[in-house]
């Protein structure tokens, strides 16, 4: 099964993290879990995330975009409601959380719990009472 793709941003105007999900259901399944995830009427595939208190700057790293706290405290807080982080503690001795930006389905599905489609397709086939 293909791998499934998360882009992570920060939006400096807002001061928020935003998480783009490749379908509207991936990211209606992240706010299940994160009741501060917000999801905007014209942005469903988007969950937009407060900035977490002791939170210091941003920096790039192997792993991809690391949100730096003043302390490891701080930093396992956000990462316990974000969900999607891991825990990275740089050199300096500063601690970060870092998002994985490739999951399997079957990954993604034990963090944010199943994110199909709450409807299948309509049925083409009359049910016998409705005639």
């Amino acid at each position: 099964m293909a791998e499934i793709r998360l882009d992570f941003f920060y939006n400096l105007q807002a001061k928020e993290f935003i998480i783009r999900f490749e379908s509207s259901s991936q990211a209606a399944a992240y706010q299940s879990k994160n009741n501060e995830a917000r999801i905007l009427d014209d942005r469903r595939h988007d969950a937009w995330l407060p900035v977490g208190p002791g939170m210091k700057y941003l920096r790039s790293s192997s792993r991809g975009m690391a949100v730096v706290f003043e302390s490891g405290d701080a930093a396992r807080r956000w990462l316990s409601r974000t969900i999607l982080g891991e825990l990275v503690v740089f050199e300096e001795r500063e601690h970060g959380v870092c998002f994985q930006r490739q999951w399997s389905p079957e990954k993604l599905k034990e963090r944010i719990g199943d994110f199909r489609a709450s409807l299948g397709p309509p049925s083409d086939t009359a049910l016998p009472y409705s005639r």
